[in-house]
């Protein structure tokens, strides 16, 4: 039975997971086009400073979007995973966070120290799973992963910690 009901949970979540990646590329897109505005008032200063805008450090408290992009080898689907950092002052930057197998989508049971301005993912395949989310943590922004793998009734497997895997 427990089986049946992590076998339903995950076919949910990947069903889900399709809605959410629909839903974030929509969302992306009028996000983008806000963003660019508030940029074009921003380049000037950039300009002005001899920066690039990858160099300008992002100022206030940062919207974090996860980002993804999916591929299939050898008929096994992978996904890219990428964080957007989109702060106050028009600064967007994005970090590739991880590679892995299967699809990814919103966890609808994040932890409790989430940070407010993002949510917390979660990716699986064939038993094996990553759960990733952003902490504030220690002056800055805490990207963090925790693998998982399914449980049977002659398999227990072992409870791993989450673990830094970037900051911003």
């Amino acid at each position: 039975m427990k089986k049946l009901s992590i076998l339903t949970t995950v076919l949910v979540l990947i069903m889900a997971g399709a809605y959410a990646i629909s839903y974030k590329v929509d969302q992306g897109r009028g996000e983008d086009r806000a963003t660019s505005t508030a940029a074009a008032g921003f380049a000037s200063s950039t300009a002005e400073s001899g920066m690039s805008r990858d160099e300008q450090a992002g100022i206030g408290k940062p919207v974090f979007s996860w980002s993804y992009e999916s591929s299939e080898k050898e008929e096994i689907p992978w996904t890219k995973i990428s964080l957007t950092a989109a702060y106050e002052n028009g600064i967007r930057k994005t970090k590739e966070v991880d590679a892995v197998q299967g699809s990814c989508n919103a966890y609808v049971s994040p932890d409790k120290d989430v940070y407010s301005g993002s949510e917390m993912i979660i990716c699986y395949y064939a038993g094996l799973g990553h759960y990733y989310k952003v902490v504030e943590a220690e002056g800055g922004y805490s990207v963090r992963r925790k693998i998982f793998e399914e449980a049977s009734p002659e398999y227990d497997p072992p409870v791993f910690p989450f673990a830094e895997i970037t900051r911003f």
